[in-house]
């Protein structure tokens, strides 16, 4: 799941550079709603008596003990240092905007994602990834029409090889594979546990950012990585279990 999700970033760099964002990502869920309305049935018994519950999770999309602390603490200082040598940030309206947009972005999937597991008792992971996956191409299509100038030209140029190849991965890898992966996870570990994938898919993002666009790697995304991977190891390590002696 975290390699899959590590390469989504190279994906939507791809397609936000031929075009809009709230356009790219709206094509993506319009499509993944598009598949999965055949292939879950009855949508509309799944929205039954959870409609609101559905809406919130699908427009979101203190552990308790000292290893998750832990994790948790190396984990963010890994984050700052792998990117502190890429934030060039000058100041301008735009950046300031865009930068606390990444920051309501990760509290409200986290939030999206613990009011999801509820759900999990109720319906399969297939029938949430489906009534989501609706509930985000509505809401990302309404602020694609709001916020950007959509034209012929704009689908004409999501239908070039690398926007589109950036759109079917996200679709079927990034959707129909990780993220059922990562209900199943978190349905099995909760939130916590499962939400650390979050700690891996930047590395993986960060080495195929160096092979693909070439972007550098210095000693600050090299230290950084390796601190984000023990943190990761940290947390899911379990105890090893030490047998009972018999009365």
């Amino acid at each position: 799941m975290s390699l899959i999700w590590g390469a989504t970033w190279i994906a939507t760099k791809a397609g936000i550079a031929a075009v809009p964002p709230f356009f790219f990502g709206a094509a993506r869920y319009v499509l993944v709603s598009a598949v999965l309305v055949f292939v879950v049935r009855d949508l509309r018994a799944v929205f039954h008596g959870r409609a609101l519950r559905l809406i919130a999770t699908g427009m979101l999309v203190v552990v308790a003990t000292w290893r998750h602390a832990l994790a948790l603490v190396l984990g963010i200082g890994g984050l700052v240092l792998l990117f502190s040598g890429k934030a060039t940030m000058t100041g301008n309206t735009m950046e300031l905007w865009g930068a606390a947009a990444l920051v309501a972005g990760s509290l409200a999937y986290c939030l999206g994602s613990v009011l999801s597991r509820p759900l999990l008792d109720q319906i399969t992971p297939l029938q949430l990834t489906a009534a989501q996956g609706l509930v985000g191409a509505i809401g990302l299509s309404v602020l694609s029409l709001i916020a950007e100038p959509v034209s012929g030209a704009t689908f004409a140029a999501l239908f070039t090889p690398k926007p589109l190849a950036g759109v079917l991965f996200l679709v079927i890898c990034g959707t129909f594979i990780a993220y059922i992966i990562f209900l199943r996870l978190m349905r099995d570990w909760g939130a916590a546990r499962a939400g650390l994938y979050s700690f891996v898919s930047p590395v993986v993002a960060l080495i195929l950012g160096a092979i693909v666009y070439g972007e550098p790697l210095t000693w600050r995304e090299i230290t950084g990585a390796a601190i984000m991977l023990l943190a990761a190891w940290i947390a899911i390590a379990r105890k090893p279990i030490t047998e009972t002696p018999p009365a």
